[in-house]
This record gives structure tokens, C-alpha cells and sequence, in this order.
């Protein structure tokens, strides 16, 4: 037990070895007890600490908060969250500018502003036309092949027909007369 002096409002005049169960008393009671100079060292450490952890925490918020905005990566690991933000927005910036001069463009050359997509289309109805007139060329050379095709073998049927049958005609009528005589029968 510490009995404290009569008339003394702290441990004045405590020798050290009633002061080491105090302090260990007040420890064991879950009580810190530190030096003002201990304090002084604790605080200083910790205090960054905290800073630092706080300080670390934000750079992460916005670094997330830049990637969502901008979609683009750090470059890497050790890139400081305000150069990661400079780099973005300077990228954004550049996007932006190269789209407003597209719009503009776009807005200048009319056809609202889309002057692109009516050049497509026209491009587009030009190749339809061609196609057009491609298949009824097609068609019309497949029929002429088809014609062609049959007037050759018609023709063939024709002369293998004559020949047979010439072979059967009788022997009075004059050769020189054979040729008209088939000609006219064939028509």
C-alpha cells in the first residue's frame, strides 16, 4: 500500500522503489505511464503515422476515383497519384480537343452533322446499282450461254440425224442436190 506524505499534493519525496510499484500498479489497471519526454516521442511518432496511414488512404481514393473518371491505368506502382492525375487529365484533354474538332467538322460540312454517313449511304446505293446491274448481266449471259448451248447440240443432233438419214436415201438423186434437199426439209 502507498501512503503519500501528509501535505503533498503528489509523490514528492517518493523513493524509487515505491514509485516503480506505483507505476506497475497503474500499468497492471491498463494505465499508460509515460516521461514527458516518452510522450513527447510517442506522440511524434504515431502522430506521422496516423498522417501518413490518412494521407495514403486519400492518394488511393483518388487514384480509383481518376481511373473511373478517365478509364486510364497508372503507368505504374511508384507513378505519385498527382502526376497519375496530371497525365490523365492531360489525355482526356487531348481526346476532348481531337472530338470537338471532329464535331466540328462534322457540323461544318452539314447534313446534321453527319456528313460521313451520307457519304456511306451514297457510296452504299452506288454499290447496290453496280450489283444490279452485275446479276442482270449475269443473267443475261447465262441465258445467251444457255442459248448457245443448245443451238450446239441441237445442231450436232441435227447433223448426226442427216448423216444417218443420208446414208438411207436412194442412189437416183444427184448428190449435188442432197444438200438443198436437207436444208429445205430441215427448215
Amino acid at each position: 500500500m502507498v501512503i503519500l506524505k501528509d501535505g503533498t499534493t503528489d509523490l514528492e519525496g517518493t523513493d524509487a522503489a515505491t514509485m516503480k510499484i506505483i507505476l506497475d500498479g497503474l500499468e497492471k489497471q491498463g494505465h499508460t505511464v509515460r516521461t514527458a519526454e516518452q510522450d513527447k516521442s510517442y506522440v511524434t511518432v504515431n502522430t506521422q503515422k496516423a498522417v501518413d496511414e490518412a494521407f495514403q488512404k486519400r492518394n488511393q481514393q483518388l487514384e480509383d476515383t481518376i481511373k473511373e473518371m478517365t478509364g486510364i491505368d497508372k503507368a505504374n506502382a511508384s507513378e505519385k497519384y498527382y502526376d497519375y492525375f496530371k497525365r490523365a487529365i492531360e489525355l482526356k484533354g487531348t481526346e476532348l480537343t481531337a472530338v470537338k474538332a471532329k464535331v466540328k467538322e462534322y457540323e461544318e460540312k452539314g447534313a446534321n452533322g453527319n456528313v460521313l454517313a451520307e457519304e456511306y449511304k451514297k457510296q452504299v446505293t452506288a454499290l447496290q446499282a453496280q450489283l444490279g446491274v452485275a446479276q442482270t448481266e449475269f443473267a443475261s449471259q447465262l441465258a445467251q450461254k444457255g442459248e448457245e448451248i443448245f443451238k450446239t447440240k441441237f445442231n450436232s443432233e441435227l447433223n448426226q440425224s442427216i448423216a444417218r438419214v443420208t446414208t438411207m436415201l436412194r442412189g437416183d438423186i444427184a448428190k449435188e442436190f442432197l444438200p438443198d434437199i436437207i436444208k429445205a426439209k430441215t427448215s
